[in-house]
């Protein structure tokens, strides 16, 4: 919603260990494997609407 640097702006801590989320894409019968990794972050402040 046009607020995503304000947001990473607010970021606390970032930890030190990374979660890996499976995940898949499909289109016209097509499917493709994708994911995200990522780790645990402490935000002190965000709006969400």
């Amino acid at each position: 919603s046009g607020r995503m640097t304000e947001t990473l702006s607010k970021i606390e801590c970032v930890g030190d260990r990374l979660l890996a989320q499976p995940g898949s894409c499909v289109k016209n019968n097509q499917r493709i494997f994708v994911g995200s990794v990522c780790p645990k972050i402490a935000v002190s402040e965000m709006r969400v609407s």
